[in-house]
């Protein structure tokens, strides 16, 4: 499993999952940190905007399995112990109002990089075959998965709900040949509100392991 071949990489916060040459060369090369804000300001034309981005969702099942960043203040939040504000997530239900999807960024890296492993058994692509944009996820009844299978276990404290009146960006749609590099981008601005992320990695692992917080 590439989560252990490159337990070094993980630990620094650098990619897993298929792009193994990817990974080596961020490994070797990286010294920078991403700034959210500039990510969410995009310049790829093919990026879904705010308004088109919300029409689409409210279609339903299209945008299924699709990673997307984005700038989140969460209706709860003076009660909320912490909090995400620049969500990477995998969306796994859309309702009217909004959406449901795992955020990657609850989970540490190695547990990140396990649970990404896991997630691309279900991009369905045949041997030799390379990725393209529109590739995604594919899940039946994706929440109902995820709590059956033991590999995707990883899936519990990343689940986390969206209203649509609450994103205060742009949503931008990361491609698959870019998963493992967007898991795994170290970034400059603290996305966590409320909490450290070593804090939060902390439960995250508790709750994984069922215990109390």
């Amino acid at each position: 499993m590439v989560a252990y071949i490159f337990q070094r990489l993980l630990e620094e916060g650098g990619p897993s999952g298929k792009n193994v040459l990817d990974a080596r060369d961020w490994f070797r090369g990286n010294t920078t940190r991403a700034r959210p804000q500039q990510i969410l300001k995009g310049n790829d034309p093919k990026q879904h905007a705010l308004p088109r981005f919300k029409r689409v969702l409210r279609q339903g099942r299209f945008e299924w399995g699709r990673m997307i960043m984005f700038q989140y203040d969460p209706k709860t939040k003076d009660t909320l112990p912490y909090y995400d504000k620049f969500p990477l997530i995998f969306i796994i239900e859309v309702t009217r109002d909004g959406f449901m999807g795992l955020n990657m960024h609850y989970l540490p890296p190695v547990l990140r990089a396990r649970m990404m492993d896991a997630l691309w058994d279900y991009v369905p692509l045949q041997e030799g075959e390379t990725l393209k944009e529109t590739d995604k996820l594919q899940m039946m009844q994706p929440y109902r998965l995820l709590q059956r299978i033991r590999k995707l276990r990883w899936y519990k404290p990343c689940i986390k709900r969206y209203l649509n009146n609450h994103v205060q960006s742009r949503f931008v749609t990361v491609y698959p040949e870019e998963w493992n590099m967007a898991l795994f981008l170290p970034m400059q601005t603290k996305t966590f509100i409320g909490a450290s992320q070593n804090q939060v990695w902390r439960e995250s692992r508790q709750i994984v392991r069922g215990q109390k917080i």
